[in-house]
């Protein structure tokens, strides 16, 4: 998955319903993972997830090294090291190899526990080591998906609920939600 420079903080549509998400990311991609959670961008589609894991991608400072993939493309990636008896190398390499995990379409995982468990661990790591990770879930899916990372990684993750008003043209009519930051689990 390629950073999208277009998508951008500022050229995303903020307002009452998700200012707090906003401003949550944006403080995480310029300062830090100081408290070592993990941050999970839920809401139905269209609210603009992936919009926002391209934002911060864009914000973060010069020289981080980003891992930025879907989680289908992942589930790929992963599955074929585990067939190359690798699940364990790769799973640390790439863990190591980066200050930032974003991850998109994380609902892909929901019925897939194990994988979802495996990709878990590598955000621990991540996080373990100050580094910055950043998932993004269908609403529907986010249960099931907080029930298995909340055990993997021990508790330590921020569901950031992403809401949108208005997407793309402030003129357009608002499809109200809410917008909250909440511990999850």
């Amino acid at each position: 998955m390629t950073h999208a420079a277009h998508r951008t903080f500022r050229r995303f549509v903020v307002d009452g319903t998700n200012a707090r998400a906003v401003a949550v990311l944006r403080r995480r991609a310029r300062c830090g993972n100081a408290d070592r959670a993990a941050l999970l961008i839920s809401g139905p589609s269209g609210v603009g997830k992936s919009h926002l894991l391209h934002a911060t991608a864009g914000t973060l400072r010069a020289g981080t090294r980003v891992a930025m993939i879907t989680a289908e493309a992942w589930m790929h990636v992963y599955v074929a090291s585990i067939r190359r008896g690798e699940a364990p190398a790769f799973s640390a390499a790439m863990a190591a190899a980066c200050d930032a995990l974003l991850v998109d379409g994380l609902e892909d995982l929901a019925d897939k526990p194990v994988t979802l468990a495996a990709l878990g661990a590598i955000a621990r790591q991540v996080t373990d080591h100050g580094g910055l990770v950043v998932l993004a879930c269908g609403a529907a899916s986010t249960p099931a998906i907080l029930e298995v990372l909340g055990e993997v990684m021990a508790l330590r993750i921020v569901e950031v609920r992403a809401s949108c008003s208005t997407f793309g043209h402030p003129a357009r009519p608002a499809n109200r939600s809410t917008s909250e930051m909440t511990t999850s689990l």
